[in-house]
């Protein structure tokens, strides 16, 4: 009986870790359906891009606001909605008969739902559960995203190749429907608080953060200045750069805005102690690099492999495993057993790894492939670094804040590891595409190729990452079908080369944009969370 009564107790325990899980695999089956997007969709790989983009961006413009609107309006139901929502996009990707209706439906509608449903379970365990409960409620949560971080990747590439894509997202969106049902019927309700929602705030953070991503996602299509293959003009120019600006500018406003808030409701969307407090801003750039590593390594690792090596999915898959296993070993063993030891210094080394595992990861790139050795070595120490992050981010914010705003910086956390994470999408995925055309066209300008052919791919807007037969393909529709074989093994030499170079730049902008944190992490505090225990001689 008292085993039943465990089971009852911690069911909705279970239902929120259904949940946990259930996100971690959409994030997998997405990073590993590059290929099949190409190859079934017709999607470009900016498209491609903007597909790993809209999750993390509406999930984390919208985080917060979700775990404001949780405690406004009882978790349970907000948790259910998130759900439901998560539901409704996988079925959409299922059947979208498009890129571009699975990514301003599908993608936009999961994002959603996972802004509502992630800061839900936070708010259900903290509600339904005390003491010694909680602990263990809080601890089922990270093994159930550790063990999801592992799983959902081979068993993503596993069905990716057998089966497809859209058995892929189907699956998933049974999943969340299961969540829903069990949700509905086993998680008690939950009493709402007198909460006033920042709906405001939250629009303008919203609309800042699209701009600011947007524009940084369409750098490779639209231009940066010169104008390739925008959808208007900005004063003669391209409107990608206007659109960064514009969305600086949003967000600053918006942190003014969000002052006086705080200054007259006492609680605002984005306190200032979050702003204030140099610990807290080093905190959230650490758990920020997590992410933004964690999403630019996911995206540009499988386009790689799946693209340019023509691989699989799952190997796709086990690369992301070489990262994710040492990532999940650390971020517990680390708070577990050497509490003790300096967050500074913690910090610092997980930094040097991550750019070890950078450097790596350049030099394993080769044409048309790459060298598998060096590049698991690479996402090791990458793994390596970001496990050693994040033992220590969420202590690093919390203890540097009063009870209030400690208690709300988990919803701020998870809006940063999102947004960071589309960020780092966005610039290391621009710089590929958009330097990938460039160092083409650049190329075949100077080879010895007919000046039909050099002004034809010359005329070309965008060159995306696609197979060199694209290339070939793309002459052939211009009207240029009399190609000698010779000069077809050019261009897809020219091609390679350019792939490769441009591969090797997106990385080093990984590389420069990591390096560009270390210095906050002097902020730190250097003393541990704990004493080391003397041991006895």
């Amino acid at each position: 009986m008292e085993s039943k009564g465990n089971f009852i107790i911690y069911l909705p325990l279970i239902i929120v870790c259904l949940a946990q899980v259930g996100t971690s695999g959409d994030n997998s089956v997405v990073s590993l359906a590059t290929g099949q997007f190409i190859s079934k969709l017709g999607a470009t790989m900016d498209k491609v891009q903007l597909a790993n983009i809209i999750y993390s961006l509406l999930a984390g413009a919208l985080m917060v606001f979700g775990g404001m609107l949780g405690i406004a309006k009882g978790f349970k139901k907000i948790f259910l909605s998130g759900a439901f929502l998560c539901f409704l996009g996988e079925l959409i990707a299922v059947f979208a008969p498009n890129i571009d209706v699975l990514n301003w439906g599908a993608r936009l509608i999961t994002g959603l739902g996972a802004a509502f449903m992630i800061p839900s379970v936070l708010g259900i365990i903290v509600n339904l559960f005390s003491g010694a409960r909680r602990v263990v409620a809080f601890g089922a949560i990270g093994a159930a995203t550790g063990i999801a971080a592992i799983i959902m990747p081979l068993g993503a590439g596993l069905i990716m190749d057998h089966l497809g894509y859209k058995i892929a997202f189907f699956i998933l969106a049974s999943w969340f429907f299961v969540v829903f049902i069990l949700g509905t019927a086993f998680i008690p309700s939950i009493s709402k608080n007198t909460m006033k929602v920042d709906y405001l705030g939250a629009i303008l953070t919203f609309i800042g953060l699209v701009c600011f991503i947007l524009g940084c996602s369409k750098i490779s299509v639209w231009g940066l200045i010169t104008p390739l293959n925008p959808p208007f003009l900005f004063f003669g120019i391209s409107p990608a750069l206007p659109l960064v600006f514009l969305g600086v500018l949003i967000i600053a406003l918006t942190l003014v805005f969000e002052n006086f808030i705080e200054k007259s409701r006492g609680a605002a969307l984005i306190p200032q102690s979050f702003i204030r407090t140099r610990q807290v801003r080093n905190g959230l750039y650490v758990t920020g690099l997590i992410f933004l590593m964690f999403g630019s390594v996911f995206f540009f690792v499988p386009a790689w492999i799946m693209v340019v090596a023509k691989e699989s999915s799952m190997l796709s898959a086990v690369a992301v495993v070489c990262t994710a296993v040492p990532m999940i070993v650390l971020s517990l063993l680390l708070p577990k057993k050497f509490a003790y030891l300096s967050p500074q210094k913690v910090c610092l080394v997980s930094g040097a790894s991550t750019l070890i595992g950078c450097l790596v990861m350049i030099a394993s790139l080769q044409i048309g492939g790459y060298d598998k050795l060096m590049l698991y070595i690479g996402l090791l120490f990458v793994g390596i670094g970001i496990g050693g992050f994040s033992s220590q981010s969420a202590m690093i914010v919390s203890a540097a804040l009063n009870p209030r705003d400690a208690g709300q910086s988990g919803g701020c956390q998870a809006s940063i590891r999102n947004i960071w994470q589309a960020g780092g999408v966005a610039i290391v995925g621009a710089v590929f595409l958009f330097s990938l055309t460039g160092i083409f066209k650049t190329n075949v300008a100077q080879s010895d190729l007919p000046q039909t052919i050099k002004t034809t791919i010359a005329d070309m807007k965008v060159i995306n990452l696609i197979r060199t037969t694209e290339i070939i393909k793309k002459l052939q529709t211009a009207g240029i079908n009399d190609l000698s074989a010779t000069a077809e093994s050019t261009l897809s030499a020219l091609y390679d080369d350019a792939t490769l170079k441009s591969g090797r730049l997106a990385l080093w902008v990984l590389f420069i944009l990591v390096a560009l944190h270390i210095p906050g992490f002097f902020g730190i505090q250097k003393n541990g969370w704990t004493q080391k225990l003397k041991t006895k001689e």
